[in-house]
């Protein structure tokens, strides 16, 4: 798998700090890496200055954002822990996202006049 953005390490992150307990980033790490079976090569992978994992970084992300929400608390330099806002705001996030109705896809075909290159297909 490729390695996940941000975005996407939010909730695992979260989730991940429910036991209460003092983490680490390197902690996250470990513990994320495992929710989304990345290989050791993407792991590996560096930011283009080359100075740290991609991965890592993503993570670190994550955590910046959660901290700013008041999602986090820093007990000591370079870890940090679920506060009861954060457990409350996990609570809330439904398990499943609900299906939104689509509307229909038009179908184009290409127009052979020069007005304009798409046309609606009609029926």
């Amino acid at each position: 798998m490729a390695v996940p953005d941000y975005q996407t390490c939010l909730l695992p992150f979260l989730r991940s700090l429910l036991d209460g307990n003092e983490h680490t980033l390197h902690d996250a790490e470990e513990n994320l890496a495992g929710h989304f079976e990345l290989t050791p090569a993407a792991r590996a992978e560096h930011l283009p200055s080359g100075q740290q994992g991609i991965f890592l970084n993503r993570i670190g992300w994550a955590r910046t954002y959660q901290k700013k929400a008041l999602l986090l608390e820093p007990p000591n330099r370079g870890a940090f822990r679920f506060i009861e806002r954060g457990v409350k705001t996990l609570a809330s996030i439904p398990t499943a996202a609900p299906i939104a109705p689509t509307r229909p896809k038009r179908n184009y075909v290409l127009s052979s006049n020069n007005e304009s290159p798409l046309q609606p297909l009609r029926p």
